[in-house]
């Protein structure tokens, strides 16, 4: 079998990269690309399809995709760029013969697989702690910023909201009695990336209360809150009790190794092997309504942008 994985944002190489090497131990020819054509494979992997409006005609290839946790938790009322988001989703999501998520609950009620993230696999590890919180990941932003400098008032964190990635990002998270895990926007779904990157290490979780959690369950592999106070609470809680610490962290561990990159790739290889392509008329039609689609939507995009500048002058 040969696949080719497509992703457009560097939030997603090192899931692309991380399933591409699990596909080829499995002896599946693959290739990473940011370009949606001139693949000539049994399967194409979009990983962020709200990203791709510039999906190929319908060819031989499965064509699959990973849609992410860009769209949000649903809700009707959402921020406007996750609601933009679903509305590109929404315009290309007729070119697919088979979608997952990784945002769990959500996905399966709009005819979507959950898909988890996956991690590499490995002994839980334990470092001398220096810090005691950390969170890694974009602050600028009306509700993570100003929960953050609050709390850095009463509690030692460390001193980088971005580390970056690989050796750095591992060392925050393993010098950190506590990591934080914070919606980006109240609507935002569970957030899979950050909390197997957390989890797999070893680290002690308190994350922001979502609807689901699969494949992790709350009070068990992680801690989880509703507020600032209730999250102060919580943090003075668990700084003064290493035992129970260790104990969730150790269960949210063991969970991670049972969702290694292998079983990802596992997943997805089952799934490709078990779908059919949609009848040519079906791949056609649902190809041809996303153009339709989406040239509407940048036509809208273009005449606000014309309104705008009008405006301005």
């Amino acid at each position: 079998m040969r696949v080719a994985i497509l992703f457009r944002h560097v939030y997603f190489r090192e899931f692309c990269e991380n399933v591409g090497e699990a596909l080829i131990r499995r002896g599946v020819s693959v290739v990473l690309s940011d370009n949606a054509k001139e693949h000539d494979v049994d399967v194409l992997l979009y990983v962020g399809v709200h990203l791709f409006a510039d999906m190929p005609a319908p060819s031989k290839s499965l064509v699959a995709g990973v849609q992410t946790e860009q769209l949000g938790s649903g809700g009707v009322q959402g921020s406007p760029r996750l609601q933009r988001n679903r509305n590109r989703f929404e315009c290309v999501k007729g070119c697919y013969d088979l979608l997952f998520d990784w945002i769990p609950g959500v996905c399966q009620s709009e005819g979507r697989s959950f898909l988890p993230y996956g991690c590499s696999p490995g002994p839980l590890v334990t470092e001398q702690k220096e810090f005691d919180v950390c969170f890694i990941g974009n602050i600028h932003h009306s509700r993570r910023e100003p929960l953050l400098k609050s709390l850095q008032q009463d509690f030692n964190f460390f001193p980088d909201f971005s580390p970056g990635f690989g050796p750095a990002k591992l060392a925050a998270i393993q010098k950190s009695r506590i990591l934080l895990n914070i919606r980006f926007y109240e609507d935002g779904g569970f957030e899979s990336p950050r909390m197997f990157d957390y989890l797999s290490l070893g680290a002690f979780v308190i994350s922001e209360r979502a609807a689901a959690c699969d494949p992790f369950v709350p009070g068990r592999d992680f801690v989880d809150f509703e507020g600032e106070e209730q999250l102060r609470l919580l943090l003075k809680q668990f700084l003064s009790d290493e035992p129970a610490r260790a104990r969730i962290a150790a269960s949210g561990h063991s969970v991670c190794q049972q969702n290694t990159w292998d079983t990802v790739a596992s997943q997805l290889l089952l799934a490709f092997q078990s779908q059919q392509k949609r009848a040519s008329w079906r791949r056609w039609h649902g190809w041809l309504q996303s153009r339709v689609r989406c040239w509407l939507f940048s036509s809208r995009d273009h005449l606000s942008l014309i309104r705008k500048t009008l405006f301005r002058g």
